[in-house]
Formats: C-alpha cells, structure tokens, sequence
C-alpha cells in the first residue's frame, strides 16, 4: 500500500489514478492480497474458492481491512480528510518500516488539518 500511496500522490491522490497505471495495479494488488490474507486466512491458490470470495466467514476483517487500507493510502497521498475522530484502522500485517510510515502520514495530515483531538484505535492481529 505504500507504493500506491506514493503514486497516488504524485497523481494528486486515488481518485486522479488512471486505469492501468503503476499506481492503480499497486492499489488493485495490495487490496487483494490484504483481502485474501484476511478473508482466508492466508490460504494457498490450490485451496482458493470464488465462493468463499462471495461468502467467506471472515469477510468482515477483510472488509475492516479494505477500508483501512483505502484510508493509509489516502493519508500516504497526503489527504486526512477521512480521518476522524474515534475510527478504527486495521493494520494486521504491517512491518515496524510500514508502522512508522504510516504514522508519520496520519501525524502530519493531522497536524496540516488542525485535527489534534482525534484518536485512532489500531488493529495489529485479529
């Protein structure tokens, strides 16, 4: 996702990345490997199934962590404008690099907004 957001700056955040682009294939890949993991949890491609796509038991992480995953993008492009207070952002699976990456971006749209009583509960493992 950090990928993604760096070209989604560059293009003037998600909503400015074209079909096709660097930027868009990262954002594609990074959902549906984050979705994946999730939703089966981390199920090989031999056992994959379009119905447990559809219907899998822990479609609710990986719906939390599609949408978290939409937000650090868009703070990573430089846009907090859907941080708010009291959200919840499900960051299973990031690194200590990631962490902080992306704490530094949430920290500074924070600050460049004037939003400084927001809290943010994290998820780190389900």
């Amino acid at each position: 996702m950090i990928q993604a957001g760096n070209e989604a700056k560059k293009a003037g955040g998600i909503d400015n990345l074209k079909e096709n682009s660097t930027g868009i294939q990262a954002l594609g890949q990074g959902l549906h490997a984050l979705q994946d993991a999730q939703g089966h949890q981390g199920v090989n491609m031999a056992n994959h199934s379009i119905s447990d796509d559809i219907t899998a038991p822990r479609s609710d992480i990986a719906l939390s962590v599609t949408e978290s995953a939409l937000i650090v993008t868009e703070v990573l492009s430089g846009n907090g404008s859907h941080l708010t207070d009291g959200m919840s952002l499900n960051l299973s699976g990031t690194n200590t690099d990631q962490l902080k990456t992306i704490m530094g971006a949430i920290n500074s749209s924070l600050q460049k907004n004037e939003k400084d009583n927001i809290k943010i509960n994290f998820k780190f493992n389900d």
